[in-house]
């Protein structure tokens, strides 16, 4: 499940099933979201490959993710980067800093 949370509201904003949590799938999530309730400012987000990767962050300049890697020579623009998003990495080992971790810990279990 990929979820874009509001950090003021705590609400999710919209979210997806997936089989696995990929960039692809990441975008779709992030256009599906700013065609219904418009393109935010900032997204804020932790360093799982799937918001950090090309993709999503292809031309943001701080990242943790790939950074340097890049053997192609040209590194493709993200949707943020499209969008006009600024985007926003937590600190790795920092949960607290993620509004999805508490989320998910609201969530009722489904086993």
């Amino acid at each position: 499940m990929l979820v874009l949370t509001d950090v003021a509201s705590n609400k999710v904003l919209h979210w997806v099933l997936t089989n696995s949590e990929n960039a692809v799938d990441t975008v779709h999530l992030i256009r599906d979201t700013c065609q219904t309730l418009g393109i935010s400012g900032r997204l804020y987000t932790d360093n799982g490959s799937s918001f950090a990767g090309h993709l999503v962050a292809g031309g943001n300049v701080h990242r943790f993710r790939n950074a340097g890697k890049n053997t192609e020579g040209v590194q493709p623009l993200g949707i943020c980067h499209h969008l006009g998003i600024k985007l926003h990495f937590a600190l790795p080992g920092n949960a607290q800093a993620k509004i999805a971790e508490r989320t998910f810990a609201s969530l009722p279990a489904c086993h």
